[in-house]
């Protein structure tokens, strides 16, 4: 089961690096819930993929992620990331050296493991 899960947070540092917003929704279930910092909380999977395409839009983002923990139940996992590296605003092109920590809370939909919450720091 944590290897699935693992699947779900790579998958979405991998999109994120390709600022692909349509497959990084697709990780979130339909209730998903986002919180960025700066910005207000985003809700729903079809305003989350907004708030990407818009965002990485902007910024291109090349950051190594680390899983540091895994919570696993039988329909929810908490899962606790550390992601280190650099962005680029594509306008201007400046790099900044950027530091966050993750929290993901996953359900199960199906067979399947979603993204229901992210809160970013």
């Amino acid at each position: 089961m944590k290897e699935d899960i693992k699947d779900v947070i790579t998958t979405y540092f991998e999109k994120l690096k390709y600022a692909d917003s349509e497959s990084i929704s697709s990780l979130y279930s339909e209730d998903g819930v986002m919180m960025p910092p700066i910005f207000p909380t985003v809700s729903g999977r079809e305003e989350i993929k907004k708030f990407y395409k818009t965002a990485l839009g902007k910024k291109r983002f090349n950051m190594s992620s680390e899983i540091v923990e895994i919570i696993e139940d039988t329909n929810i996992a908490v899962v606790r990331t550390l992601s280190k590296g650099t962005s680029e605003t594509i306008e201007t092109k400046q790099t900044i050296n950027e530091d966050s920590k993750e929290l993901f809370v996953l359900k199960k939909a199906g067979n399947e493991w979603k993204i229901a919450r992210l809160i970013l720091n």
